[in-house]
């Protein structure tokens, strides 16, 4: 349902893999899927894209984890170049490239603590 939604795209995170958790890790891995890809644009902004439609799709049932890919090896290209404003100190704010990022999608129950009280 994730790759149909348009919870990743062309211009966010091209997806080249979905891997389902528990088949992949084994007996002690969390429900959920492992979303390989290439990241499109500037990493924060895809984060907060993402959390924000996985739970307009599924509410508060799961939780959207950025990890570093365990598979990959390098680094993420930085997004291609756009036109940026720059700061007031005369900067600009361009993405530097980082390490090759993965998004789990998990059940909420699963990466949250228990409570105690």
């Amino acid at each position: 349902r994730l790759k149909e939604s348009g919870v990743f795209g062309p211009l966010t995170f091209w997806v080249t893999e979905i891997k389902n958790l528990e088949e992949a890790g084994g007996l002690n891995a969390a429900p959920g899927v492992l979303i390989r890809g290439n990241m499109r644009a500037e990493r924060s902004a895809v984060f907060r894209s993402v959390c924000d439609k996985v739970q307009q799709l599924f509410g508060a049932k799961y939780s959207v984890l950025m990890i570093e890919d365990p598979e990959a090896s390098g680094e993420d290209d930085p997004p291609p170049a756009r036109p940026a404003k720059a700061g007031a100190d005369g900067s600009s704010a361009a993405a530097a490239p980082g390490p090759r990022v993965a998004f789990q999608v998990v059940l909420t129950s699963e990466v949250t603590p228990p409570q105690t009280n």
